[in-house]
């Protein structure tokens, strides 16, 4: 395998479907920007007199986004800041440059000791390369007498770290630091030379007291180290599938167990189009978005959300609960345009937890400008035309097939000036090819359908009819197309929600064709229900085929079972197209429109351990701006609230159960020995800090080597573990 150089890519995906026909083979194009370069800083100081540090950084990649934060670091603590926000300000509109000015609030100067100090500031690009720089800072009277250099207090030892040491009894890490004299460490005296010292420590002691005495009565410092397990990972990074910790304070969502918003995923962007504004929410009058939701009284004591300014400590900030914790503020985005709200809430024992709500708003329909003949006696019909938008990440769909999807540049808190685009990319152009002559030469009718979808779901669309004569001589009519009526779609799905109906009456409404992806072996099958027979054998397509689904994959019901139509006069099983996965989360079921569905008066709700069979090997459709899976039976279920699983078998008897970031479970739960399990995403592994796991509940991990994947069809459940 080659490496690929730094710079600007097209992924193209060729899919080749298993009916012949003139769209049998089709192409989307996926663009991408491949960036390992990290930034570099021009200029790094600190001011003992002010204690501000100032300085610059460029990037010569992909530069920086409204989320991006850096890090200051001083000693063993470590303290995080918006890479554009107050004084810190990017330099350029590609935002590839800035500077910083970060005066150290009572906390940050509670951090330098009587001893030399070292400050280290960090900013990460958008792709998270990191760089750093370090600075020697004086003592300063009145404080600690040791300091610490390469670890950080209350966080795991990095087992990456050249001063981490595997050991066959127990792991050790060498503290490195600075001190003023000779001090002791659980009696054991340390040696400090020239002002420094270095000291192996155990990783599992849990707290490392520095004393001035052999006794350990005069205390110095005292670090904490919160892997207390020698068999975990001691770090805090998390390559799992739903954890990126790597900005300060950003939290996964299934922690915010306490608050939940009405129209809103927590930590997620919402997507308004034209038709979905007053349903999420939006006023475009006035520009204003309601957001409503509600607490967990029992649990929460107070909530903060920054619509004014960029303070948490804004008085106006602070929102109001009722009496059943509902609560209600509002946020200012124009008719187009992207902006992000941190909200915070205390709980009652002191602890904060901070998230991000999103939303991008768009009214304004994509241009579409291709001029096609009327009748023509060529072929081939050559498309050419542009597509553009105001917002990047348009989609141009031609007949149902993808062929361009933009790259997206979502830059949060980001608002068009007088006469600026949102999208830096520009109009796409068009240069497609439609064979007419499917006929053996005969003149045929085509109706040619173009669309532009936006990332918002806004839709311009355009027919065309097309007459192909091979003999026709006269001059053709050139036609810009008609302009088709259209609801928003969802540039996820591609496609609006369609519930099929069961009624296999409705294949003479219509012969357009969605793709599915079969999920096992299909046998094909007649409308008589028997199995079609090709040159002597029983038709079969292969697991992983893509399909088209005629009259938009309508279920058709023959003997009493459910099917797909794929060609004329033969079908393929529905169950064929599913895709089977476990409720993870208590959860209601829907309708198109995105409402709780249920029966007399009462929600239908899936409960946690059930499997649903979802649609299209997992096609996910948005609706109202979340996410939601298809179940066969035309009901929608929450993405988040489903995982694909695969069983594993535990093969040793000590196999205990990890949270996210490695540590041990308050409650030491195992895993018994020759039991199968469910593993989630698909039994992918998971890797915290280079050490490897499976998933198998909400933050429930098992170490890899003490388990295997098997093929079964029944396991139990890591969740219902008490």
């Amino acid at each position: 395998m080659e490496v690929a150089p730094d710079g600007q890519y097209t992924y193209r995906f060729i899919a080749t479907l298993y009916n012949k026909g003139p769209h049998q083979v089709q192409t989307n194009d996926m663009p991408i920007i491949i960036d390992t370069t990290k930034p570099v800083f021009k200029s790094f100081n600190y001011d003992t007199q002010t204690n501000t540090l100032t300085g610059s950084y460029e990037d010569t990649g992909v530069g920086f986004t409204d989320y991006s934060y850096g890090t200051v670091t001083i000693n063993d603590k470590v303290f995080g800041f918006k890479l554009n926000e107050g004084q810190n300000q990017f330099d350029n509109d590609d935002k590839t440059k800035g500077h910083f000015t970060v005066k150290l609030d009572a906390e940050e100067l509670a951090a330098l000791a009587n001893t030399q100090n070292k400050i280290t500031i960090a900013v990460s690009d958008a792709p998270d390369n990191t760089a750093s720089e370090t600075r020697n800072i004086a003592p300063v009277a009145g404080k600690a007498e040791v300091s610490v250099w390469n670890a950080i207090t209350g966080m795991p030892f990095d087992t990456n770290s050249a001063d981490y040491h595997e050991n066959k009894k127990v792991d050790t890490y060498t503290l490195r630091g600075a001190a003023n004299h000779n001090f002791y460490i659980n009696g054991k005296l340390v040696q400090v030379v020239n002002g420094q010292y270095a000291v192996p420590v155990d990783v599992t002691s849990g707290k490392i007291v520095f004393t001035s005495d052999e006794a350990g009565k005069n205390e110095l410092y005292t670090f904490k180290v919160t892997d207390v397990d020698p068999d975990s990972p001691a770090a805090e990074t998390n390559d799992s599938d739903d954890s990126d910790n790597s900005n300060p304070g950003k939290i996964d969502s299934e922690d915010l167990g306490n608050i939940s918003f009405d129209h809103f995923e927590k930590n997620e962007i919402d997507f308004t189009n034209i038709d979905d504004a007053k349903e999420n929410g939006y006023d475009p009058l006035t520009g204003n978005w309601n957001v409503t939701g509600s607490v967990d009284l029992d649990k929460v004591a107070s909530l903060i959300a920054v619509v004014q300014g960029n303070s948490e400590n804004d008085p106006a900030n602070l929102i109001k609960l009722d009496k059943d914790g509902n609560f209600k503020f509002t946020f200012k985005v124009p008719k187009t345009g992207q902006k992000a709200i941190q909200y915070i809430y205390t709980t009652k024992d002191g602890e904060k937890y901070r998230g991000v709500i999103g939303a991008i708003v768009d009214f304004e329909t994509p241009t579409l400008n291709v001029e096609l003949p009327t009748m023509t006696n060529q072929p081939v019909l050559h498309i050419l035309g542009t597509a553009n938008d105001n917002m990047s990440g348009y989609s141009v769909i031609i007949d149902g097939n993808n062929i361009f999807t933009q790259r997206n540049t979502r830059q949060v808190n980001s608002y068009p000036e007088s006469g600026q685009s949102l999208n830096p990319y520009g109009p796409y152009n068009i240069n497609y090819d439609v064979n007419l002559d499917d006929n053996n030469g005969q003149p045929s009718d085509h109706i040619i359908t173009i669309k532009v979808v936006d990332q918002v779901g806004n839709v311009t669309k355009k027919k065309f009819n097309v007459h192909y004569d091979p003999n026709y001589t006269g001059q053709p009519e050139i036609t810009s197309g008609i302009d088709m009526p259209t609801t928003s779609e969802q540039s996820i799905s591609k496609s609006r929600v369609v519930i099929p109906t069961n009624n296999s009456s409705d294949i003479e409404v219509s012969t357009d064709t969605i793709t599915l992806i079969l999920t096992h072996n299909a046998l094909v099958y007649d409308g008589d229900g028997n199995v079609v027979i090709t040159d002597g054998k029983n038709t079969l397509l292969e697991k992983g085929n893509t399909i088209s689904a005629w009259h938009k994959g309508q279920i058709t019901t023959l003997a009493g079972k459910k099917y797909v139509q794929v060609g004329d006069n033969k079908y393929v099983k529905l169950f064929n197209t599913l895709l089977k996965k476990l409720v993870v989360h208590n959860s209601y079921l829907y309708d198109a429109n995105g409402k709780a569905t249920g029966k007399k008066h009462k929600l239908t709700v899936v409960k946690h351990g059930k499997f649903v069979y979802v649609w299209n090997n997992g096609e996910e459709f948005r609706i109202n701006g979340k996410k939601f899976c298809r179940l066969a039976n035309g009901k929608f279920i929450k993405v988040a609230n489903l995982q694909t699983v695969k069983a594993i078998k535990i093969k040793h008897y000590r196999a205990r159960l990890y949270d996210k970031n490695g540590k041990l479970l308050k409650k030491h739960i195992t895993l018994t020995k020759g039991k199968c399990y469910w593993a989630w995403n698909d039994a992918k592994i998971v890797k915290i800090h280079g050490k490897k796991y499976y998933r198998v509940g909400k933050n429930r991990y098992v170490r890899a080597n003490k388990a295997a994947k098997v093929e079964i069809k029944t396991a139990l459940d890591a969740d219902k573990l008490k």
